[in-house]
């Protein structure tokens, strides 16, 4: 996703949502106008389990649904933090195709994406996320992932392994990348 938290002194004009904290203000810019926020007086999880870490609930939430994987990858409620990018990304790295029922993955796909979440997110982390246009990392400087790319962005180019030419499709709104002869 697009946007950015600022704290400063005063709140920044563009903000969408501004929280006035004890020494200045949380601004929220959302350019894109894609994020939601949410506000409750009392902690609860509205989120599913953090993708980096222990995977082993995974194979058991794959099996209890028919949804394409990478919608089911998108949904922050079965797993949170995993933004159309790093979808594209970890599914080719996994060799799956993005169209695929989550309930038909082989006990060997989806070992191979569990290790492809934990690379491709490790790896994002490392380079500061994906800036195309506005994002920026705590420091204000733009991200480095985009330049590692595969297949996100890439359609009609060479697939980086196979030499295919990668496909993009649209899936629950979203342009969807793949390579139609890696990912099975």
């Amino acid at each position: 996703m697009t946007g950015r938290l600022i704290v400063a002194e005063f709140p920044a004009s563009e903000a969408r949502v501004v929280f006035d904290l004890d020494k200045g203000y949380l601004s929220f810019l959302d350019r894109r106008r894609l994020a939601t926020v949410d506000y409750t007086p009392e902690l609860r999880l509205a989120l599913g389990p953090e993708p980096l870490g222990d995977l082993s609930w995974l194979p058991e939430a794959l099996k209890g649904s028919r949804r394409p994987i990478k919608l089911w990858l998108l949904d922050q409620k079965n797993i949170a933090g995993i933004g159309n990018i790093y979808a594209a990304e970890i599914l080719f790295t996994a060799g799956i195709d993005p169209r695929r029922p989550a309930n038909s993955l082989s006990p060997e796909e989806i070992q191979r994406l569990q290790s492809a979440i934990g690379e491709v997110l490790e790896k994002a982390i490392a380079h500061r996320g994906t800036t195309f246009s506005d994002y920026r990392d705590p420091s204000g400087n733009p991200g480095g992932f985009q330049d590692l790319l595969r297949v996100y962005r890439r359609a009609g180019e060479a697939c980086p392994r196979c030499g295919a030419v990668i496909d993009r499709i649209e899936m629950g709104g979203r342009g969807t990348y793949f390579c139609p002869r890696c990912q099975r």
